[in-house]
């Protein structure tokens, strides 16, 4: 490796007095923004995801493809569905609500999954045990198959691989 050789956007400079979290020489490089970044030799030549831009432009990319992403059906509600987790979850902590010991559905007892019929209601959830919690997402048509899962991190491989 000679300096001014090319890694995507990353031109190499030259070694540095500086090890890695692995004890592997940190190699200086210019992104084309002009941000210095530091990398290993392993990460630039590595065969899955290598290190083509510096963090900034890999952020600026990433952001902009979940922009792009943004009118995709799958991610329509997937920030209220997150948000309505969160708000749920916190609530369970505090001890605002409580998970009942039984299933509302079948009566079974064991691990009780809090469901969300309506995310703009976080706090508002119908209290099923794994099975009957599946078998109301495959009554909703929500469960996603193995072609629909399949396609979903296809796409999601697709926008990464457009923002490196």
């Amino acid at each position: 490796m000679k300096p001014g050789d090319r890694f995507g956007r990353l031109v190499y400079l030259g070694p540095t007095d500086r090890d890695s979290a692995h004890s592997s020489a940190c190699l200086a490089l210019r992104c084309d923004c002009g941000v210095i970044a530091l990398a290993t030799e392993r990460a630039l030549n590595r065969q899955k995801r290598p290190v083509v831009e510096c963090r900034v432009c890999d952020l600026r990319a990433r952001a902009a493809a979940i922009e792009a992403a943004a009118g995709h059906p799958y991610w329509r509600n997937h920030g209220r569905r997150f948000e309505a987790h969160d708000i749920y979850r916190q609530a369970l902590r505090r001890g605002e609500i409580v998970a009942p010991a039984t299933c509302s559905r079948c009566g079974a007892e064991g691990r009780i999954h809090g469901h969300h019929e309506d995310y703009a209601k976080p706090l508002e959830v119908v209290w099923l045990c794994g099975s009957c919690h599946g078998a109301r997402h495959a009554e909703l048509g929500t469960m996603l198959s193995a072609f629909q899962r399949a396609r979903t991190l296809r796409l999601v491989r697709e926008l990464d691989e457009a923002a490196a």
